[in-house]
């Protein structure tokens, strides 16, 4: 009995010590993540400074639910504040007190929105690049030039930090950084594709970050997955929400926020407020076609 119980003893301890070795093994590979630096060069641009520019600039900024995450005024806002997980926030975006936009040169711009990377060449966390990266040059000028206008609000923010749980998390995945999901070296369109066409509705799509609620492919997000970010969307395909919807309803839907049945959506988890207004007929028709274009999902 002894003898049972001594290698009893002998295997927990092994493997505590395994799980213990594994702990600071994936702790470390977290630490290594927030130092790493992603070698992309800036690129030279020049956002416009015309007043049509920076109209357009407003509208994908309002597209790109900019607002959703750095808030209406985009002064930023803390998301995450747990000394043992992380402090996270979205960055102050204006000129204020504590907001990069009397600091970020064009190229930093450029590089934070399509590549997720800080000025000094670090990953951004929970930051959509893999979405904007799509951006063509046209539009995404215009959207950093209307950044670049708006009025400074002071909002000191505190910095990002990552505690123990946070340094683990990220090794293993939990909190996304956008860098490590971008082909760095893809070439952007100057101009998006115009039109009613589908190939519009798709960076329409890419650009709305669409998919964050409504899964990959659009074909929706459970309950259980709401969990893990953002609001669960349903079933976009053929086969999914929009079955018996004429065109008629989606603009509809789009422009006024209620579905065919009368249910009006919910602009915290649908911004069809946001989407709506800075989006012509040709582009909801485009999205119809692109919608109506998808493999119908499994229920």
């Amino acid at each position: 009995m002894k003898k049972v119980l001594k290698w009893v003893g002998i295997v927990f301890g092994v493997l505590v010590g395994l799980v213990i070795v594994a702990g600071i093994v994936i702790y470390a590979m977290g630490s290594a993540k927030v130092t790493q630096v992603y070698d992309i060069p800036k690129e030279a641009i020049t956002a416009p400074t015309d007043a049509d520019s920076l109209v357009r600039g407003k509208g994908l900024v309002e597209i790109s639910a900019c607002t959703g995450c750095h808030g209406e005024n985009l002064a930023g806002q803390v998301f995450i504040e747990n000394a043992t997980l992380a402090v996270l926030s979205s960055s102050n975006l204006t000129s204020g007190q504590g907001g990069i936009g009397g600091v970020y040169a064009d190229a930093d711009w450029e590089r934070a929105i399509r590549h997720g990377l800080r000025p000094d060449g670090t990953g951004l966390i929970i930051m959509q690049s893999q979405h904007f990266n799509h951006y063509s040059d046209e539009d995404l000028w215009d959207l950093i030039a209307y950044l670049k206008s708006v009025p400074p609000v002071d909002n000191n923010l505190p910095p990002r930090t990552l505690g123990p749980l946070g340094r683990i998390l990220l090794a293993l995945g939990a909190f996304p950084v956008a860098a490590d999901l971008i082909d760095h070296h893809a070439t952007h369109p100057a101009s998006a594709p115009a039109g009613a066409s589908v190939e519009r509705g798709q960076y329409l799509v890419e650009i709305a970050v669409c998919e964050d609620c409504h899964g990959k492919g659009l074909i929706g997000r459970s309950l259980d997955q709401e969990q893990n970010g953002s609001p669960a969307g349903p079933n976009l395909t053929p086969s999914g929400e929009l079955i018996g919807w004429s065109e008629a309803d989606f603009v509809a839907a789009m422009r006024n926020g209620v579905k065919p049945s009368g249910t009006k959506l919910d602009p915290e988890r649908m911004p069809w407020d946001k989407l709506g207004p800075n989006l012509s007929e040709a582009d909801l028709h485009a999205l119809w076609l692109y919608l109506q274009s998808l493999p119908p999902a499994p229920a």
